[in-house]
């Protein structure tokens, strides 16, 4: 290119700024070429070289490594800091050295502090060699704009007190605050949710959402905030996504939009577009999801999409969002996932139980938006499922299960069904894997109804010895995930039925096995248990 070709080129003023740098991403480990392997080490050997005490950096060096294990947890003694420099010199002795290496050193705390497995020492070791010191810019000193963009921000959300390297806790409500004045005010913590998801969404490490109460899930948050080196250097590099925390935060979402594949995915980007407060982005990935819709997946991948648009209803109208789109999308989406719940069913132990996990959702939907969704044919859909022997026997007892906390199976079908699925006649596996899946919701309605372990009781009575033995592991399994306290109370139940006190089962039940119980135990060890 000539000079008048380059002179013709059109212009574009450009802002260069500086920014900090920690000694890890000038390190070799980070991934930077040019990096060394240990810039803290070599920042501690330039130290002493200026202060004339080189003889005092194998000292200096151990001393800090055992710090660091002591900060850990792991506790090494000042002698064996004195036998570390002893071995480190000895070492440098055996190649001719005059001072021991950072080589040396590695070794003598590797076998000193580790007892020789570097494992112990290896943290300890990356923290002395690597270092977490960062670089700093003074004030008026030039900055990207997604770092002004982020002072401004923080300013204006009045949380500029939480820009330190000490954790602090942060409450929301992103309900509105009638008692203010100012709009801006009313809205102050929802504006807050807004610019920290936004932070999230880039990967900022500033602040970690915590948990709720579920009761309090729709419109109260947790946050814990903690400045860091890292994070004023993750704030820099978002400056390739964008000028301003709001724009980089959308550009990043919206790639991961242009990736994304199956509408699950596409159901979570609609929600944090949400939560990072972008309503076109929400737009865009509204469009994806209606254009993914058409070809839906898995009826995993449904009930998991149903669950993410339920969420967004819920708390729509908090975060001041218009999601009205979405309804006619999880309308589809259920009718299509509740036709298809028979098909899934018929799958094996493997997949019931993220099989189980997605009935559980689309449940919760149907419950929550009855007046949007079609609840009378998902409940018919669950009684179809209840009642054929053809699917997953697990499957079959969780849905029965559902209806039985519905209240839409009396006491007569549920003593119909326990007597036909726990029958002689049923495959031991069959029966107990039934019962497990029966188990799996609402225990306290479960240990009430007590004609159902009346049934189970003569189920287990009727059993010859091999089919006994078969059901005796599927049925443990099924009380295995029981707590102590609903084991004590089926105790006191059966207790009851068999016509003792419950303090006398429990008593039995608690005791130690005798030699013919444990016996019998053994038997099963030779017991042929097939395909099991």
């Amino acid at each position: 290119m000539t000079d008048e070709e380059l002179a013709k080129l059109p212009r574009v003023r450009a802002k260069m700024t500086l920014m900090p740098y920690s000694y890890y991403k000038l390190s070799s480990h980070s991934g930077y070429g040019a990096g060394n392997q240990a810039p803290a080490y070599f920042e501690l050997l330039w130290h002493c070289m200026q202060q004339g005490e080189l003889a005092a950096l194998p000292a200096l060096y151990l001393s800090s490594v055992a710090s660091r294990m002591r900060e850990e947890g792991t506790w090494r003694s000042t002698a064996s800091v004195i036998e570390g420099v002893r071995m480190a010199e000895a070492l440098a002795a055996m190649h001719d050295g005059i001072r021991p290496t950072w080589r040396d050193l590695r070794d003598a705390a590797t076998v000193l502090f580790g007892y020789g497995e570097y494992s112990v020492v290896a943290e300890a070791l990356a923290r002395t060699d690597i270092g977490t010191a960062i670089g700093s810019l003074p004030e008026g000193v030039s900055q990207t704009p997604v770092q002004d963009d982020l002072n401004r921000e923080l300013k204006r959300l009045k949380l500029e007190k939480y820009k330190s390297l000490v954790a602090a806790d942060l409450e929301l409500d992103l309900r509105e605050n009638r008692r203010v004045k100012s709009e801006e005010s009313a809205y102050l913590d929802l504006n807050r949710s807004v610019f920290l998801h936004r932070l999230a969404a880039l990967g900022i490490r500033f602040a970690r959402k915590q948990g709720v109460r579920q009761s309090d899930a729709t419109w109260a948050e947790h946050w814990v905030l903690q400045w860091s080196p890292e994070a004023e250097i993750e704030t820099v590099e978002s400056t390739l996504k964008g000028e301003t925390i709001e724009l980089a935060a959308a550009y990043v979402i919206h790639e991961e939009l242009l990736a994304c594949a199956d509408i699950a995915a596409a159901a979570k980007l609609i929600r944090r577009s949400c939560e990072c407060g972008l309503p076109q982005v929400m737009g865009q990935a509204t469009s994806a999801l209606q254009r993914l819709a058409v070809d839906a997946g898995s009826f995993e991948q449904i009930a998991q999409t149903v669950h993410e648009l339920s969420v967004m209803l819920q708390y729509g109208s908090i975060r001041r969002v218009d999601t009205a789109a979405l309804i006619p999308i999880m309308q589809q989406l259920f009718l299509r996932g509740a036709l298809m719940l028979q098909e899934a069913a018929g799958c094996n132990d493997d997949a019931a139980a993220g099989m189980i996990e997605a009935i559980h959702l689309l449940n919760t939907a149907a419950q929550e938006h009855y007046e949007e969704l079609d609840e009378q044919l998902w409940v018919e859909q669950l009684r179809r499922l209840a009642e054929r022997d053809d699917r997953n026997a697990k499957l079959s007892g969780y849905a029965f299960s559902i209806l039985l906390e519905r209240n839409a199976a009396g006491e007569e079908e549920c003593a119909k069904e326990v007597s036909r699925r726990l029958s002689p006649g049923i495959p031991a596996d069959l029966g107990a894997g039934w019962f497990e899946g029966i188990s799996m919701r609402n225990r306290y309605a479960l240990l009430s109804r007590t004609y159902l372990w009346r049934q189970l009781d003569a189920y287990v009575g009727s059993l010859e010895a091999e089919p006994f033995k078969r059901s005796l592991v599927f049925l443990r399994r099924a009380f295995g995930s029981f707590e102590p306290r609903e084991k004590a109370a089926i105790a006191e139940m059966m207790g009851d039925l068999w016509g003792v006190s419950a303090e006398s089962a429990g008593v039995r039940l608690q005791q130690p096995l005798n030699e013919q119980e444990k016996e019998s135990l053994d038997e099963l060890n030779d017991f042929d248990f097939g395909d099991l």
